[in-house]
């Protein structure tokens, strides 16, 4: 299973916004991180390489990833898929 930590590791790395913020699971990805939707692809990508998974397409609704806790539910869910 994943952890927070991972997942922030990985948007930390990827997104300019989260350089300063305390990212937790409730920091909007949009609203607090600043991520326009080909950089939530670029990090959704980033995620899947991390975690040697890859995300079902029906998952990659942008309306059920608002925050940094979605994704790591994401993750979770797509790891005990594999």
């Amino acid at each position: 299973m994943a952890n927070i930590e991972q997942v922030v590791e990985v948007i930390e790395s990827r997104a300019i916004g989260a350089k300063g913020l305390q990212v937790g699971a409730s920091t909007s990805l949009r609203n607090e991180l600043g991520l326009d939707s080909l950089r939530l692809v670029d990090i959704m990508i980033s995620l899947e390489e991390r975690f040697d998974i890859t995300f079902d397409e029906s998952d990659l609704n942008p309306s059920g990833l608002q925050n940094v806790g979605d994704l790591l539910l994401l993750i979770n869910k797509s790891l005990e898929g594999a």
